[in-house]
């Protein structure tokens, strides 16, 4: 799962404070343990977000809308424009309206993707991670946390997140892909255990849509 599928984090209008030095990895470290710690307390979550996605070679920038519904067990439910992505943690459906065209394969839970659950509800271990300073994300001023990865093989260059201290709380996300791609997601409307019905996490298949089986 590629990381534009991480649809998951933030909110516009921030200003970027002064630059100042990373801070020690060993507060980041700490930043890090209590988002796992508050994030393990959840079982279920829904946001909506604004994803806007810079193309590296042509600059283009491109936005969308979109939302998220996230259970523990790899179950989620991903809203874009014109795609949906339905995982029930065994099977993922995939349907583009624009195709007409359903795509089911087996849920793969590899260590080296960035699913939403991985990132929202069990940050990765195999990331260093650095506090880069603060920066005003609404009305709150967010923490930069930024993650890179400490061996090759892992699916992004960096990805940096935005939180809010106070409420630990995920405000907003952006990846640098492998292409150096930048993708942001900004966070609204975020939701946590509001016993999100098992039927979110279920996907009918359109009448007259293609379905290519891939299980």
């Amino acid at each position: 799962m590629g990381p534009r599928v991480l649809i998951i984090f933030a909110l516009c209008g921030w200003m970027l404070l002064p630059s100042a030095p990373a801070l020690p990895a060993g507060d980041a470290a700490e930043l890090v343990s209590k988002l796992r710690k508050k994030y393990d307390r959840i079982d279920d979550l829904s946001l909506s977000f604004l994803q806007t996605t810079v193309f590296s070679v042509s600059k283009a920038r491109q936005t969308s809308e979109g939302g998220l519904s996230l259970a523990k067990e790899n179950r989620y439910r991903i809203t874009f424009d014109d795609r949906v992505i339905v995982s029930d943690g065994t099977t993922v459906w995939s349907w583009s309206k624009a195709n007409a065209q359903v795509i089911i394969d087996r849920f793969r839970d590899d260590p080296n993707s960035l699913t939403p659950e991985r990132l929202l509800v069990r940050i990765p271990s195999e990331y260093a991670s650095v506090i880069l300073g603060k920066e005003r994300v609404g009305k709150v001023e967010a923490t930069i946390l930024k993650m890179t990865p400490a061996s090759a093989g892992r699916p992004v260059r960096w990805f940096k997140i935005w939180v809010d201290e106070e409420k630990l709380v995920i405000l907003k996300l952006r990846v640098l892909d492998l292409a150096e791609n930048e993708i942001t997601y900004e966070l609204r409307d975020i939701a946590m255990n509001r016993d999100v019905p098992d039927t979110t996490f279920r996907f009918t298949i359109p009448p007259g849509a293609e379905v290519l089986d891939l299980r």
